[in-house]
């Protein structure tokens, strides 16, 4: 088995820069050689942003399921140069970014992202648990659970704002 050493990240990154080269290319050519380029692009983006990592759009595959529709694209981008009307180029590109992807595949390592650890708020809080309940502050007395949360969460911008601030006044 081959030793799997790019972070999945990585993977996504290659598959976007593969794609945004496809696209690109596929723009400045004529013909049916442009629909086959640019529908290969568009698989590797659709690939790269649906997929459980730090650049998806929407988690809607799991990375394993990644790792089963690469095969399926790696097939896709390697039959398309065989449809009529692809140009050498084209054909070239084609093959090339499924062996890209082939190879990519073959080196990435998939394992599922760690779980996010959520810390716990203090007990009998009301509100959902997240970074507006640490700390173990109490709830402002009056306010609705909604209320109190958008005013944490509002406090918490200002200092992180004035943080910012701060910094830059002392680089200067």
């Amino acid at each position: 088995m081959a030793r799997r050493f790019i972070p999945f990240a990585l993977h996504q990154a290659a598959e976007l820069l593969l794609a945004v080269l496809l696209i690109v290319v596929g723009i400045h050519v004529s013909g049916p050689s442009q629909i086959f380029l640019v529908a290969g692009g568009v698989l590797l983006v659709v690939l790269a942003v649906l997929s459980d990592g730090p650049l998806a759009a929407w988690e809607l595959l799991s990375r394993r399921a990644h790792r089963v529709a690469d095969w399926i694209g790696i097939a896709v981008l390697a039959l398309l140069p065989a449809l009529p009307g692809r140009t050498l180029l084209s054909a070239f590109l084609l093959e090339f970014s499924a062996l890209a992807v082939w190879r990519l595949n073959a080196s990435t390592r998939f394992e599922p992202r760690p779980a996010r650890v959520r810390p716990a708020g203090p007990a009998g809080a009301v509100g959902p648990v997240g970074p507006a309940r640490t700390g173990g502050a109490a709830p402002s007395p009056g306010l609705a659970p909604a209320a109190d949360l958008a005013l944490r969460r509002t406090a918490r911008k200002a200092g992180i704002a004035a943080g910012i601030i701060r910094r830059r006044r002392m680089r200067s």
